[in-house]
């Protein structure tokens, strides 16, 4: 396999603290970017309905925020994951838990240790999964989540209703902690997704060794950056 590391599997990491490091993408610096219609409308997980303009070129275009956050492990590994945009912008909800309203186009880069790399876009969270996923990290970086393993025997790796993503912690020690990033389906590399023996659900995952304390602060940046999308 070209790379990667299934869940249950350590390998040698660097020496040196675990950092890291956050990239906020904001496009309330000039020009905002808006989202507008192209061709027919977008169908869950194919193709896409929309494109990004400068703010103001299209009648329709709507402007919405992109909320990006970049996690590197002390072993140069990292997992970039960003809101772009809701899924259905014009939706407009429909009771009190509109679904459709409130689905979130997430784009991830992954970057391996050995410098390989790979990226997918799906709409893969919720905006409620945002919320449980900041209070997860939070969490995770107090040593309220116990570490795990991979089979989830304890409920203890966070998953969603779509499995893309999920995370757990596998170890920590001494003001470290060694996050799995769980990667599924269109989130997996390239190399595996279409393989005749693509990992089940939640089976492979990259690790992430960093400090307690960034990941705290992590997980207050994403919390603040994806109330730019509200539950509607």
């Amino acid at each position: 396999m070209a790379g990667g590391i299934p869940c249950g599997q350590v390998a040698e990491h660097n020496g040196g603290s675990g950092a890291l490091l956050l990239a906020t993408l904001d496009y309330t610096a000039s020009p905002d970017f808006a989202l507008a219609p192209c061709g027919s409308p977008n169908q869950r997980g194919s193709g896409t309905g929309w494109t990004l303009l400068p703010a103001g070129v299209g009648s329709r275009a709507m402007v919405w925020h992109a909320a990006r956050v970049r996690l590197v492990s002390s072993d140069r590994a990292s997992v970039d994951l960003e809101i772009s945009a809701y899924e259905f912008p014009e939706r407009q909800a429909r009771g009190p838990q509109d679904w459709d309203a409130n689905w979130l186009v997430v784009r991830g880069e992954i970057v391996l240790a050995d410098g390989t790399g790979w990226s997918f876009r799906e709409p893969c969270l919720t905006t409620w999964d945002a919320e449980r996923l900041g209070a997860w990290l939070e969490k995770a970086a107090a040593g309220e989540i116990a570490p795990s393993l991979e089979d989830d025997e304890d409920g203890l790796v966070l998953v969603f209703l779509e499995p893309n993503l999920g995370f757990s912690v596998e170890s920590r020690t001494a003001g470290m902690i060694r996050l799995r990033v769980h990667l599924s389906l269109e989130s997996l590399p390239p190399w595996l997704r279409n393989a005749e023996d693509r990992p089940d659900h939640h089976a492979y995952c990259v690790l992430l060794d960093m400090l307690a304390a960034d990941l705290a602060s992590s997980a207050d940046r994403w919390l603040r950056e994806t109330k730019r999308y509200p539950p509607r």
